[in-house]
């Protein structure tokens, strides 16, 4: 059993000592004044499905909190935690993006705007908490490092499969990006996190996209090759894509956040081009809250991902199954095909089955594989068990 939890949405400046080198104290303070609205509705945009109990306010110069309460008598600690790290990646998203708005891309990252999400303890103050926050330091020589392995293209591309419900064959692969073995980002999330920490998502994600799609010719027909990308980053997808010819009748791109529809409306122009390039159009992470499915049929999503938290709950949970089932209903009435993320068992298999689900991917089907097997793929049978025959796959 659950219960309310209160937590702090900080939104800060962590560089106010380096903007005011750069630019003077006056001109700084005046950026700041810009940013003040701009970081209240990121508040409320990325607290909307919270209980805000106050309005984003100014605590300290270059500082912003929210308080909001999560949780309740029927909530599992593992929903909170999820929703959690949702609303803290949405938040350092819009950050970035507000920077980038008042400060110039070339100044934002000297800013540093960083959004956390803080547990209120009970009897705790707020300038604990801001001590808290003040921690989380952007170090210039880590950012340094990672802006040269994007600039050197030192990622690695890595491919999961995904497969056919009804008869376990491969029908497509996700390309997933990860960083020098042995590095501090070797791992998708300290990768992620670093380059969001540093105002280097956009460079990072159009990297990784730009390096997935020159496995395209390496990829056995007829599979075709799943793409991340943010909604700010999905013009420069297409804009590469036109530049080097790429076709995307085996592309599926990936819409990667959540967006009020209105910012679904901006990107129509984009999704359009990506369309007219033969590219599908998926959106991640649905079904968190069930509150997504209006935002797939704006988008008018060919394939529709239901997320790693509700696909294991499933499992042992009847009313999740119950409100899956409607949703995979709903996602179908619109044209979309439902892929389920994260199946690691037989158990979930059987469900998302029963339930009639197209796709699924997860390590019961083979965990992700580096980019020099993707030939491998290449057999005849290209069900999960050939392609493991055939060395294609990892388990």
């Amino acid at each position: 059993m659950g219960s309310v939890q209160e937590h702090l949405l900080v939104v800060k400046v962590l560089g106010l000592e380096r903007l005011d080198q750069t630019m003077g104290a006056i001109v700084a303070d005046a950026a700041l004044a810009d940013l003040a609205p701009r970081v209240a509705d990121l508040a409320t945009q990325v607290l909307s499905l919270a209980q805000i109990t106050t309005p984003a306010v100014l605590c300290a110069r270059g500082c912003w909190s929210a308080p909001f309460s999560l949780g309740g008598a029927s909530s599992l600690q593992s929903e909170v935690c999820e929703r959690i790290v949702s609303i803290t990646a949405a938040a350092n998203e819009l950050a970035h993006q507000a920077a980038s708005a008042v400060f110039g891309p070339a100044s934002a990252p000297l800013a540093a705007l960083t959004a956390a999400c803080i547990a209120r303890d009970a009897g705790g103050d707020l300038e604990t908490e801001m001590r808290a926050v003040a921690n989380l330091r952007l170090d210039a020589a880590s950012r340094t490092t990672l802006q040269e392995i994007i600039n050197d293209q030192l990622l690695r591309t890595v491919f999961q499969p995904i497969v056919s419900v009804p008869d376990g064959r491969v029908v497509g692969v996700e390309a997933l990006s990860r960083g020098p073995v042995g590095s501090d980002y070797e791992r998708a999330d300290q990768l992620f996190g670093a380059a969001a920490r540093s105002g280097l998502t956009h460079a990072l994600e159009l990297t990784c996209a730009t390096q997935a799609m020159t496995y395209l010719d390496r990829l056995p027909e007829p599979l075709w090759m799943s793409v991340n990308a943010a909604a700010a980053t999905l013009s420069d997808i297409y804009e590469k894509m036109l530049a080097n010819r790429i076709h995307g009748s085996r592309v599926v791109m990936e819409l990667t956040e959540h967006l009020p529809l209105g910012r679904i409306d901006e990107l129509r122009p984009t999704l359009n081009g990506l369309r007219s390039l033969g590219a599908r159009i998926a959106l991640d992470d649905t079904g968190c809250g069930y509150a997504d499915l209006d935002a797939a049929a704006s988008v008018e999503a060919n394939l529709v991902k239901l997320c790693i938290t509700v696909v294991g709950r499933m499992e042992h949970h009847e009313e999740v199954r119950t409100e899956v089932a409607a949703a995979v209903k709903q996602a179908r009435s619109h044209g979309a095909q439902v892929l389920a993320e994260g199946v690691e068992s037989s158990a979930q298999a059987r469900i998302i089955s029963e339930i009639g689900i197209d796709l699924a991917q997860g390590w019961l089907y083979g965990r992700p594989f580096p980019a020099a097997e993707l030939e491998m793929l290449s057999c005849s049978d290209l069900s999960v068990e050939a392609a493991i025959k055939c060395g294609g796959l990892n388990t």
